[in-house]
């Protein structure tokens, strides 16, 4: 079994190549859109949602069938077609170039997993099953979404502002520790619920030094 590292990568304005025009091929280029990389999608056909992201210039889009050298200079690449000789081929390319490469029901073949996952602002909540099932990975994220609300996006916010306060002004590393972790208590989410947002921060900076 492949154990995989779990990181955070800027891909913004890294250049990044999707096989395929189906559904899975869009939800991949939105969530990379969303990231900032610039996409290429290679594919004759391509969803609705996808022309409208060429037609509007968000990827730029090869209309034909994959073609060896299309990687060239891309950062990772994802294969989003059930085509397992086009899949061996581009995988086989990405590997002699050095390219990481995410390919769909191909999980021993990817370098890299994408998760599902959620947003509140900033807070990214992303479960994975090492690709073993993505229907569990999915169920799970569905029942985080309703333990992590909206709550959770502002009070982010609030603490990001706070932050260089607490850095300039609390002198004492204890006092600061002790600070910092209570910015993970519960207790907070429950201020940001009950609480105007104009006296947030005061709110949360009292607690905080409580």
């Amino acid at each position: 079994m492949s154990v995989y590292y779990p990181m955070m990568m800027n891909i913004r304005s890294r250049r990044c190549v999707v096989v395929g025009g189906g559904e899975v091929a869009e939800r991949k280029v939105a969530s990379l859109l969303e990231a900032g990389a610039e996409v290429t999608v290679v594919s004759p056909t391509l969803t609705l949602g996808l022309g409208e992201m060429a037609e509007k210039e968000m990827i730029r889009y090869l209309p034909r069938k994959y073609r060896k050298g299309d990687l060239d200079g891309s950062f990772f690449c994802v294969v989003a077609t059930n085509d397992p000789r086009l899949q061996k081929t581009i995988w086989k390319e990405a590997q002699e170039k050095g390219i990481l490469a995410n390919i769909t029901d191909w999980e021993e073949a990817c370098d890299f997993l994408v998760p599902s996952y959620f947003r509140r602002g900033d807070l990214l909540i992303c479960v994975s099953t090492g690709g073993r099932s993505p229907a569990l990975a999915k169920r799970i994220r569905k029942d985080l979404e309703d333990v992590y609300g909206w709550e959770y996006e502002i009070l982010l916010e609030v603490l990001t502002q706070l932050r260089p306060r607490m850095l300039e002004e609390i002198k004492n590393p204890k006092k600061r520790r002790s600070a910092l972790e209570r910015a993970g208590n519960p207790e907070l989410v429950a201020l940001v619920s009950e609480t105007d947002p104009a006296d947030l921060p005061d709110r949360v900076w009292a607690y905080l030094m409580a």
